[in-house]
């Protein structure tokens, strides 16, 4: 019996311990939220407006220039403030090999991924934790309440009643805004990762045009511009006396060259 009696006083000391932290955290909580929606409106208000506007031409624009151009357009356009970082990083990595470019857009495109899902994992977490801190206030205060009302304790039921109340309405509320911030931001950052993968592509490609050309596009090789020299005019019949390139005598200027050259 001494030790129930004990375990249920430990109990009953630490429920009503934990009733100013949860009030607390859920005041806390309460605040960020609030400022979820201040940073949402903002966002909707300056930069989404903005960005709806320029995406198309952002993409226009950076399909069209040139590879030297690149980084200006990218930071006159309407895109957001961390899109413009990442594209910018990607040009700056350009001149890599193709493997390598494909690496650091993936890794580019990874850390857009990871950085929006944090966002969403603390108004997820936000979401999840404010019903169960609402649940905690409600039930922690409800025990002196009923030990008041069995007292005839009339003004200790009541404020246990409106702490109860209190915590849960609280609770809820914050959950339900969470809960809406979540939705608008995951679709927003959805909308953000597809524009950007296609950005990323234009940018792969314009950068595979710029630095992966053949070398047989860029200039002729040497054996045919040699065999081009040697052809035979046509029209034009060799003399019998004339003596072939590959074993003419060179020239006092040619000789005197060749010496010069030569280390000995």
């Amino acid at each position: 019996m001494e030790l129930a009696s004990f375990m249920q006083n430990a109990l009953h000391e630490i429920s009503q311990a934990m009733l100013s932290p949860t009030m607390a955290i859920l005041v806390a909580l309460v605040a960020y939220a609030v400022w979820c929606i201040g940073s949402i409106a903002t966002e909707v208000v300056t930069d989404r407006r903005r960005y709806r506007a320029d995406m198309g031409d952002a993409l226009e624009d950076v399909s069209d220039a040139r590879w030297e151009d690149l980084p200006s357009i990218i930071r006159t356009c309407g895109l957001l403030r961390r899109q413009k970082e990442l594209l910018l990083d990607l040009v700056y990595y350009g001149k890599l090999g193709p493997d390598e470019r494909v690496a650091k857009a993936r890794m580019l495109m990874a850390d857009a991924e990871a950085h929006y899902s944090r966002i969403i994992t603390r108004m997820e977490l936000v979401a999840k934790i404010s019903p169960m801190l609402g649940l905690m206030g409600t039930l922690i205060p409800l025990g002196p309440g009923i030990t008041a009302m069995n007292e005839g304790d009339l003004a200790t039921l009541s404020t246990s009643l409106n702490i109860a109340f209190d915590t849960t309405v609280v609770g809820l509320i914050t959950a339900v805004v969470a809960l809406v911030v979540v939705r608008f931001r995951r679709h927003w950052y959805e909308d953000y990762l597809v524009r950007m993968d296609a950005l990323f592509t234009a940018i792969l490609a314009k950068a595979a045009r710029r630095f992966d050309a053949p070398p047989s596009a860029v200039a002729p090789a040497a054996g045919a511009v040699a065999g081009a020299n040697d052809a035979p005019v046509a029209g034009v019949k060799p003399s019998a006396n004339a003596t072939p390139a590959s074993s003419a005598s060179p020239g006092p200027a040619a000789v005197a060259s060749a010496g010069r050259a030569l280390p000995w």
